[in-house]
């Protein structure tokens, strides 16, 4: 059954208590370090929901995964060749009422479920807690968008970590997979969550090995992501609040710099800010 997920957000003095669940439409329960991944900002809270209800969707979001390497490629067909092969081995055992070494029932159980299951992993809902206050949030087909700030498909995977930055308005995702990490910008909408725009900036490509992500972490300025995963490596990467390549000129300042406007690009600043500097370096 779908989980329920009760989270607490504290602001000053007061404690509310905010739930979704235990009914459908509910958290997608993800098989990774978190039962139940979730991120929460200084007023939204976001989790992975288990069903995308195309009422509540928002404008954006991930429409598909970016084509694996060859590396990858080949990992997957092996590993999907092997659960072919399994599955065909738990089939004739079934016939013969006999049960392979190693193969449990409810190891049959569990994958005949999968397949009926009707739910859709990789939906992201992002919920205003100051808006919904204390009670049970059902994102539903029957269930008006109060409360609902987004509600996006981020992945093709189970969703397993999030996080949100200090302004609460970029969100960065990952899946059981461990290769990519989706940098979404939430620009919201004042009537429903189908106005929002959610805004994909990045996609983070981590490496061809799967990993269990264990957490995910902006720097103060917005223009690093920090990812920990249970292997013992971190991986550090350079983005910028608004999208856009970064480079030398986003990075290399000690403040935040503004997106480059076309004047700055068509005069030529950029390589003449970058001439002086070298300059003032060189003395």
């Amino acid at each position: 059954p779908p989980c329920s997920l009760i989270s607490d957000c504290c602001a000053g003095n007061q404690r509310d208590s905010v739930g979704v669940g235990p009914s459908e439409p509910g958290c997608y329960p993800c098989p990774g370090p978190n039962m139940n991944p979730i991120a929460l900002g200084s007023r939204w809270l976001a989790y992975a929901e288990n069903k995308l209800i195309r009422c509540h969707q928002s404008r954006g979001g991930a429409c598909g995964d970016n084509i694996q390497s060859y590396t990858a490629t080949v990992i997957s067909a092996a590993k999907t060749l092997k659960s072919g092969l399994t599955m065909v081995g738990k089939v004739v055992t079934q016939l013969t009422g006999t049960l392979p070494s190693g193969v449990t029932e409810d190891d049959v159980a569990i994958h005949s479920n999968s397949r009926r299951s009707p739910l859709v992993p990789g939906i992201i809902t992002v919920i205003d807690t100051e808006t919904v206050g204390e009670g049970q949030v059902l994102v539903s087909e029957d269930s008006d968008s109060d409360g609902i700030v987004a509600h996006f498909p981020a992945h093709e995977k189970p969703v397993c970590c999030m996080a949100f930055n200090t302004s609460g308005m970029l969100l960065v995702t990952t899946d059981t997979l461990g290769h990519d990490f989706h940098v979404f910008q939430i620009l919201t909408h004042p009537w429903s969550s189908s106005q929002c725009a959610v805004h994909h900036l990045y996609t983070l490509h981590r490496g061809e090995t799967e990993a269990k992500v264990q957490d995910i972490c902006f720097s103060h300025d917005c223009r690093w992501v920090v990812v920990s995963t249970l292997r013992g490596t971190s991986h550090v990467f350079p983005i910028n609040p608004y999208g856009g390549q970064p480079c030398v000129r986003t990075h290399m300042s000690p403040r935040v710099v503004n997106r480059m406007s076309r004047f700055q690009k068509s005069a030529g600043l950029e390589e003449i800010e970058q001439e002086l500097t070298s300059k003032q370096g060189g003395r």
